[in-house]
């Protein structure tokens, strides 16, 4: 069984094509399978590590939860990006959507992330 029909099997409301990798946060997040990390950045594509198959996990950290923030810009997505950098510092991040609109002519960006604490 893959980390993508355990997810659908135990938490169907968390698959959304929305999603990097049409799901919500990583493998590890849930305890399916070790982050394929190195250096602190993934080395596969969120696709293909939940395209894996379950392993498990030997430990799961619950000394650092998740925790999710939405990050406003009421400027050019450069802005965004910047404030997205400055944020993440020190943060072990599961997942970022972002998202578009403009409101009276103006552009609002804004980015929803989910990440632990590392520091």
């Amino acid at each position: 069984m893959t980390c993508r029909e355990k997810l659908l099997a135990e938490h169907p409301e968390q698959i959304d094509p929305r999603h990097i990798g049409g799901c919500y946060g990583c493998p590890s997040f849930y305890g399916y399978a070790p982050d394929p990390k190195n250096g602190g950045r993934c080395i596969i594509t969120c696709k293909e590590c939940w395209d894996r198959e379950v392993t498990g996990m030997a430990t799961i950290d619950i000394e650092k939860p998740v925790t999710k923030v939405k990050i406003f810009a009421r400027v050019a997505i450069p802005t965004l990006e910047d404030a997205i950098n400055e944020f993440i510092v020190g943060k072990e991040i599961i997942d970022i959507k972002f998202q578009v609109n403009v409101f009276a002519g103006n552009p609002m960006g804004s980015a929803m992330v989910m990440y632990r604490e590392t520091e």
